[in-house]
């Protein structure tokens, strides 16, 4: 599994209207991006807390879903890295 890691390198922007650009587009992802993060964690937990074998499939298919939006919230923004 990947996550993206958001380089915050707002100072090294020359202008203040360059900062303040870079401070908005990560707020706008990260208030996409918490809603399903939640989800995840929620998902995980009820993961961990083992059931049938069906309601296991079930709770890592709800998982895998959140994962890979989290993802394509992050990768909204082309100058996000991603950690390995």
């Amino acid at each position: 599994m990947k996550l993206p890691f958001l380089p915050l390198h707002i100072a090294s922007h020359k202008t203040v209207q360059a900062q303040h650009d870079k401070i908005e587009a990560y707020e706008t992802i990260l208030s996409g991006a918490i809603p399903e993060l939640e989800r995840v964690c929620l998902a995980l937990h009820e993961l961990k807390c083992g059931g049938s074998a069906r309601v296991r499939r079930k709770r890592q298919r709800a998982l895998d879903r959140g994962i890979t939006k989290l993802n394509e919230t992050f990768a909204v923004d082309n100058g996000v890295e991603e950690c390995s």
